[in-house]
């Protein structure tokens, strides 16, 4: 894990994520992106050959420390890169307090 962000334009600190990252939509589409950060407000992926649209909500798995952590995101921002991939961005809307607690010890350890 990478330390957090101190951009001052973020919301919240971040943890570099490079791992994969599972999310589902809520119709049953099961897919894998390649993750890039996380904070304790959200996250950001690349996802590769799927279709996703703003305001969407997902859910997502991805591994902080060893620990893997379940949420609920709902897509706030999309950036096309190139034919098949697009940069996604999620705020969390349900997130476990444990998992928030283990991503605040991660954005403290630096």
């Amino acid at each position: 894990m990478g330390s957090g962000d101190t951009d001052s334009r973020r919301k919240n600190a971040r943890i570099a994520l490079d791992e994969l990252v599972s999310f589902t939509t809520f119709a049953g589409t099961n897919s894998l992106g390649q993750g890039e950060d996380v904070s304790l407000g959200g996250m950001r992926f690349k996802a590769v050959g799927c279709s996703l649209v703003y305001d969407e909500l997902l859910r997502v798995s991805f591994n902080v420390r060893g620990q893997t952590i379940e949420a609920v995101g709902r897509v706030v921002w999309m950036t096309k890169l190139d034919d098949i991939t697009s940069e996604v961005a999620l705020e969390f809307v349900r997130i476990d307090p444990w998992a928030v607690r283990l991503l605040e010890e991660a954005l403290g350890s630096g």
